[in-house]
């Protein structure tokens, strides 16, 4: 599926949710680790000159008042390869966060991702690495939470390397919300849209 057909449908899901009702903004940071989303991402690697598309879903959740833990699968497909080469990655997390007001918290997370390579003519390779990554969430409105991450990446067989992100979350409700990010790692960087349903 194309990524113009999933934003499609993200921005008509988030049309049909209705107009923008007000936020508990007690809750609003909780809901930053209470949710399941779908996601598109624009990836674009610094030594080439196009872009692939990848699609994912994400699922985070709170174990108690502090701590958190989160699974994501992801599919990229590039196409403008020779080999016609598809990602499947699989990313797992826990961590723990810390409130520092009602409007702004800190986290810490540990996490390990796999990635299985398939070429078109069916050979496969798998690429593992771990990561830990800090950051912090501040809620600018009652509708809007801003959020910052800096990570470093432990690839494996790899040169190690720090990552970093910024996103913005827009809540149209209390269940549903749009989130905005660009991030940066050794040699790639991205552009992600995902629509969230908050539980």
């Amino acid at each position: 599926m194309k990524i113009k057909t999933i934003v499609s449908a993200i921005l008509l899901a988030g049309t049909f949710s209705g107009q923008v009702h007000a936020v508990d903004t007690e809750n609003a940071l909780d809901r930053k680790y209470q949710y399941v989303g779908l996601g598109v991402s624009r990836v674009s690697a610094d030594d080439l000159d196009y872009s692939v598309n990848n699609i994912g879903i994400t699922l985070k959740a709170l174990l108690n008042e502090n701590l958190y833990y989160s699974v994501a699968l992801d599919s990229m497909e590039d196409d403008m390869a020779e080999d016609n080469i598809t990602v499947s990655t699989l990313k797992a997390a826990i961590g723990a966060r810390y409130s520092m007001s009602e409007s702004a918290d800190v986290f810490a997370q540990a996490g390990w991702t796999a990635s299985l390579v398939d070429e078109l003519g069916g050979e496969q390779d798998e690429v593992t690495s771990t990561n830990v990554a800090v950051g912090s969430h501040y809620l600018v409105s009652e509708h809007f939470v801003a959020g910052v991450n800096l990570g470093y990446v432990v690839p494996e067989n790899e040169e190690n390397y720090v990552s970093w992100g910024v996103d913005g979350t827009f809540y149209i409700n209390e269940q549903f919300s749009y989130t905005i990010g660009y991030n940066k790692g050794d040699d790639s960087s991205s552009y992600n849209l995902m629509l969230s349903l908050h539980y």
